[in-house]
């Protein structure tokens, strides 16, 4: 059985491709991805809407990930929306679009995004540890979920992520300290009054998307970017730390020119660091597991559950 699954986000679009031989067999293995920056949110915490171009650019890689989907064969296709379309005025128009693309797009909630993510993330572990925190960091929300033995115990999403603290907080480039500061104050707020009271003091943390693996790349050094050595790093607060300092005294220039920095990402990069280091910070978290393995995983499993393949 071939599954395609689709994760529409505030910044990025993403299609992975996994392949399960059968029934109660080895969890589905990966075997193609593709990853568009489509920005679907911009403009959206000031209009309340998402625009006309920000669609068109996320139903033209919609049309992408359809066609490599029937190239592929795929079973099944799911598509499921994030904070963009959980939050904008006119989200029945995109999705209304997207079916007649081809593509049946769910909007889930912010509890079932944590959840699906902290399936994904669970799988990547040999053995899942006994206490879980899954964060991640998205362009319109942060979810913070909790869990033992690889189950989902409790969580919490934040309408706080790269894209939305950029366009509410930054106005100059570089970022001025004040500004880097605002955005420090709101993320420690939001997580001490949601997240401290659900939380595990000692639970192995694991992050997930692209604010995370983008930091992790760098403390790495790597000259591009490679998944095999990002999935696992230990991402240290004093590492994370260290290359949001290194962002925040670039200008968007010089951020594009970090070594393996994706170029549609950089004008953000840097709000969504100092999301990640503030919430390391609030959590009193000293490192945490970077995965490859996300909510596109957690989907997938999910579609293999209905489909009768796994309990």
């Amino acid at each position: 059985m071939r599954i395609g699954v689709i994760d529409i986000g505030t910044h990025t679009s993403r299609l992975a491709l996994f392949d399960v031989a059968a029934p109660a067999g080895p969890l589905p293995a990966q075997f193609a991805e593709i990853n568009f920056i489509t920005r679907l949110g911009e403009g959206l915490s000031a209009s309340g809407v998402l625009s006309e171009s920000a669609m068109s650019r996320t139903l033209d890689a919609l049309a992408v990930f359809r066609a490599e989907c029937d190239a592929a064969r795929a079973d099944v296709v799911a598509a499921v929306g994030t904070a963009a379309l959980r939050s904008a005025a006119n989200s029945a128009e995109f999705i209304r679009r997207a079916r007649d693309a081809g593509i049946l797009v769910e909007a889930i909630s912010g509890e079932e995004e944590g959840a699906l993510s902290f399936a994904g993330v669970a799988v990547g572990f040999d053995s899942p540890p006994a206490r879980l925190l899954v964060i991640d960091v998205g362009g319109g929300s942060t979810e913070f979920t909790f869990g033992a033995r690889g189950e989902r115990e409790a969580g919490v999403s934040l309408d706080i992520g790269a894209v939305s603290l950029k366009e509410r907080h930054i106005a100059s480039d570089p970022a001025t300290p004040r500004e880097r500061e605002s955005i420090r104050r709101r993320v420690e707020a939001e997580v001490e009054a949601e997240v401290l009271p659900i939380s595990y003091p000692d639970a192995v943390c694991a992050g997930v998307a692209g604010c995370v693996t983008t930091l992790a790349m760098m403390d790495l050094g790597l000259d591009k970017y490679d998944a095999a050595k990002v999935h696992g790093h230990i991402l240290t607060a004093e590492g994370a730390r260290r290359q949001t300092d290194r962002l925040f005294a670039l200008d968007i220039a010089g951020r594009r020119a970090v070594p393996g920095m994706e170029p549609l990402r950089a004008d953000v990069i840097h709000a969504g660091a100092e999301l990640v280091c503030a919430a390391m910070d609030a959590l009193g978290v000293r490192a945490m597991r970077v995965s490859e393995t996300d909510i596109r995983h957690g989907l997938a499993l999910r579609e293999l559950r209905r489909a009768g393949f796994y309990k």
